[in-house]
């Protein structure tokens, strides 16, 4: 049976409205140099069938049939103090339902940064990893049209967050802007055998009136540990894609990313999306698509969890025989309400179908359901 864990929900509903006066408050008493705002996402969900998939607080969470959930919900913050007019720091976490249906909290964000001359700034700390905007703005949901974060269940291969140091520069000519950022730190993996030894990264964004475009590459050396089996290094290196564009009434997003390991599956990932504005409301219709492909080469490839690792190639051999292949379609509708700028209700219907090659020796595997999300998004 079934067990309805209220007190996590109550939890996150109750701080949503308490943290929203609070908040007003302090922000009242310290307005010259402390800076601090909210955001929430207060969504219920219901599938006919046992899905996963991807919430504004966790890469993937598991929804059972037929059973109303919670767990696409939570309740964050952000505070800025500015110690000068140069240096300030910056804090973000939120409060969640983890994968266990009890409260969860993480800290997203936490850097200090120095703003030279010339739209030139340094930020070192804790930062999350600027791949996709899903993956980047992933808890912020009032950010995105759509009532779940477009992105792969694992982000940026799983390296979603990484300590360091990133250089930022700003340029803009009339009407066109662009923003520059480099990075490096070492990166923390969502599986707890995975380690990061050293991440890069650059992106490059640029908006022109309505319409913008971002572009990320990431590069990182991990290193696997896991248990009865020797310690395999390797690298992946990801590329990402987006752009937004308006033409008339009309809102087109799309979105491409890429991933090749030589340790791990080979990730891709697609979608594109349709919308209408109207003045308040925007109905609109997506598709997604991600892929893993798993591989047999000198170096064990890392499976997907509970599932054993492959056979090592032949020493030396350097070559590569396909082993597995993992497939997550997803298609969807729904409507945003724009009430306010500050505040928006989405609903959303959407249909998941998961293919796995080759599971157990088994051939093509098949899974999947609907699911219909109703999702009241804001921030204070």
């Amino acid at each position: 049976m079934h067990r309805c864990h209220l007190k996590p929900w109550f939890t996150i509903i109750f701080a949503v409205f308490s943290a929203n006066l609070g908040f007003t408050v302090i922000a009242q008493e310290w307005q010259d140099n402390l800076y601090i705002n909210g955001f929430y996402t207060l969504g219920v969900t219901q599938t006919n069938a046992d899905i996963d998939m991807v919430t504004a607080a966790v890469e993937k969470h598991t929804f059972g049939k037929g059973k109303p959930n919670l767990n696409h919900s939570l309740v964050g913050g952000q505070l800025q103090y500015q110690f000068s007019e140069n240096f300030s720091v910056y804090v973000q976490g939120a409060a969640f339902i983890d994968r266990n249906e009890k409260l969860g909290h993480s800290i997203d964000w936490a850097y200090l940064n120095y703003d030279f001359d010339n739209d030139l700034s340094l930020r070192v700390g804790q930062f999350q990893t600027p791949f996709l905007q899903g993956t980047e703005m992933r808890k912020i949901g009032l950010s995105r049209l759509w009532a779940r974060p477009l992105t792969p269940g694992n982000g940026a291969s799983g390296f979603n967050e990484y300590k360091g140091a990133e250089l930022v520069k700003k340029y803009s000519s009339g009407d066109h802007f662009w923003d520059f950022q480099l990075g490096l730190g070492r990166a923390e993996h969502q599986r707890e055998e995975v380690y990061n030894k050293r991440m890069e990264l650059a992106t490059v964004r640029y908006q022109h009136s309505d319409s913008w475009i971002r572009m990320g590459l990431v590069h990182a050396y991990h290193r696997t540990e896991r248990e009865n089996a020797e310690p395999v290094e390797g690298y992946v290196l990801m590329g990402s894609v987006e752009a937004e564009t308006r033409a008339s009434n009309f809102v087109i997003n799309i979105g491409l990313s890429a991933g090749d390991s030589d340790v791990a599956p080979k990730d891709s990932f697609q979608y594109l999306s349709l919308g209408y504005a109207f003045e308040q409301f925007t109905p609109y219709i997506y598709a997604s698509r991600k892929r893993q492909r798993f591989e047999q080469t000198e170096n064990a490839t890392t499976p997907p969890p509970g599932r054993p690792s492959p056979p090592q190639g032949p020493p030396g051999s350097g070559s590569s025989q396909f082993v597995d292949e993992v497939n997550d379609h997803s298609i969807a509708m729904g409507v945003r309400w724009s009430i306010s700028e500050t505040l928006s209700l989405k609903t959303q219907l959407e249909k998941n179908r998961y293919q796995d090659r080759l599971r157990g020796g088994r051939g093509l595997v098949n899974t999947g359901g609907s699911a219909l999300s109703i999702v009241l998004e804001g921030v204070y």
